[in-house]
């Protein structure tokens, strides 16, 4: 993927011999636990687009994601918006590269696991990288967003 090598990382996207579409595919295709894999959750905050990468294992807690920045209101973008916004389908959405730019919000979690596994776009490829990493190439703000 062209947004990895543009933003100075590393980290090599790999095939993988089925779909990845949801977390839990992403888990047993790749062998891993599910908190590792990242989830690309698009949240629409007083209708400001806002990207939170979470685990896998995890659900967004909207409240929480509204209350960083301010909205009173928040849902999730529907499967038409989402590929408006970032370019990617949903199930497929990378933590980079997207067609708008948004903020982005790394839950904390992440940091709990050497490597994470994230989606590179199609649903066969997927990228390994460090939280750190991950933070650093998407410019995310660190937060608890998660229930």
């Amino acid at each position: 993927m062209q947004a990895l090598t543009a933003a100075g990382s590393e980290a090599r996207v790999f095939d993988v011999p089925a779909s990845t579409a949801t977390s839990v595919d992403a888990a047993r295709v790749i062998g891993t636990e599910l908190s590792t894999i990242v989830k690309s959750i698009l949240v629409i905050a007083d209708g400001n687009p806002v990207l939170v990468l979470t685990g896998g294992d995890r659900r967004v807690d909207r409240d929480k994601v509204g209350a960083l920045f301010g909205a009173a209101k928040t849902r999730l973008a529907g499967p038409d918006e989402v590929v408006q916004l970032t370019g990617f389908r949903v199930g497929g959405v990378a933590p980079v590269g997207h067609r708008t730019p948004l903020p982005i919000v790394l839950d904390r979690r992440l940091y709990e696991h050497k490597t994470v596994y994230a989606s590179a776009g199609p649903a066969h490829a997927v990228f390994g990288v460090e939280p750190a990493e991950l933070e650093r190439i998407t410019g995310a703000r660190v937060e608890d967003v998660t229930i």
